[in-house]
């Protein structure tokens, strides 16, 4: 740690996202040092430069296949820790584990179900002088879990809710995104019907969701992702839940079925085969966007009740993919830095995060947060 700032890590910094969070953490006054962890000092170099080279923040950190002892050690030399690492793996349980071992809060972009849950486990064993490790910090999980508490806010009673969210292939999100979808379809889904979790095909029962401008209608498919747990674990009284994904480049959504059909999505080899073959294919696929290429949107609507009345409430968020990512995961390692989140264990972002907070700061940096017309169910 240093005396004159504070001194963050950010794992997977190589990458689409990992460049753009290290950079914004970089910007932050209070931020002396930026330690940038990856596999590749070649690529590690490139980010170096792009953070201003030895008159920046930056300071690379070679980190190929790490033991206990090793991420205790580069852990304990910071304030925080930021993992952009993805697909979310066995990694990302070593790095929560280290986290509380060595007593630093850390905040991830994990948006794996399974790893989320694990991970969970975790926290519950946690000491109370643990650090707070928060996961899901970017657009999904993260935003829309606080969208979800925005919506849910003037509610006496929150009885339903459905998320959507929107992507592109011409985001900057790079290959851990298409990488994850994939995977999110090759599974059978959670939703939750009648307060009981239950398992549907991924993939299925097409639904078109209105999106603000530039996004618009895209059509959606239930996928399997954390928030579906998470916020029945932190609001008893929900009764159903679904989560749902689309491309604007709905061939591009055609073709990502179609291999999960296949069965390409059922390794991490087979998935990764398939990313190499859609690239050749990706700009025709972006022609199809007719000018919504490149933006992220989420929507999430909430039915409940209030003063005895049924009452619905729509809230969306619409930006590129790395402001919505970013700037949410710097905010929340920030916070967890300055030691503002202060709560032991680990957590999901609807449990330790304020959403008037953390959304107020996403519309001062310009992403766009609306209300809408509640859906028709």
């Amino acid at each position: 740690m240093t005396g004159a700032g504070l001194s963050v890590l950010v794992l997977g910094a190589t990458g689409a996202m990992g460049r753009r969070a290290a950079a914004e953490l970089a910007r932050a006054p209070e931020v002396a040092r930026v330690m940038v962890a990856g596999r590749s000092r070649s690529a590690l170099d490139q980010v170096h430069s792009f953070l201003g080279g030895p008159s920046g923040k930056a300071e690379p950190v070679v980190l190929r296949s790490p033991n206990a002892a090793d991420l205790a050690e580069l852990f304990g030399r910071v304030d925080a820790v930021a993992s952009c690492v993805g697909p979310a793996g066995p990694s990302e349980l070593q790095f929560v584990e280290a986290a509380l071992a060595a007593g630093v809060p850390y905040a991830s972009l994990c948006d794996d179900p399974h790893i989320t849950r694990s991970a969970l486990e975790l926290g519950a064993t946690a000491r109370a002088d643990r650090p707070a490790v928060v996961l899901g910090c970017g657009l999904r999980p993260g935003v829309t879990n606080l969208l979800f508490e925005l919506a849910a806010s003037d509610m006496d009673t929150v009885e339903s809710a459905a998320i959507a969210v929107a992507g592109s292939v011409s985001s900057e999100e790079g290959p851990a995104s298409e990488l994850h979808y994939l995977k999110c379809l090759e599974e059978d889904v959670a939703v939750l019907s009648e307060g009981r979790l239950e398992r549907n095909p991924a993939g299925s029962a097409p639904h078109l969701v209105y999106f603000p401008d530039p996004v618009g209608w895209v059509e959606t498919f239930p996928c399997a992702h954390p928030e579906i747990f998470t916020l029945q674990r932190t609001t008893p009284s929900l009764q159903s839940l679904e989560w749902r994904f689309g491309l604007v480049e709905r061939p591009a959504m055609d073709s990502l079925r179609a291999a999960a059909a296949l069965g390409l999505g059922r390794s991490d080899g087979r998935r990764r085969g398939w990313l190499r073959l859609s690239t050749s294919f990706k700009p025709l696929l972006e022609r199809f966007a007719a000018g919504r290429g490149g933006w992220s949107a989420a929507r999430v609507d909430v039915w409940g009740t209030r003063a005895g009345r049924s009452v619905e409430t729509a809230v969306a968020v619409v930006d590129h993919l790395s402001n919505l990512v970013t700037v949410t995961l710097a905010h929340v390692t920030l916070e967890l830095a300055r030691r503002n989140i202060d709560r032991p264990g680990v957590w999901a972002p609807e449990e330790v995060l304020s959403p008037s907070a953390v959304l107020g700061h996403l519309a001062r940096r310009g992403v766009r947060i609306a209300r809408l017309q509640p859906a028709v169910v």
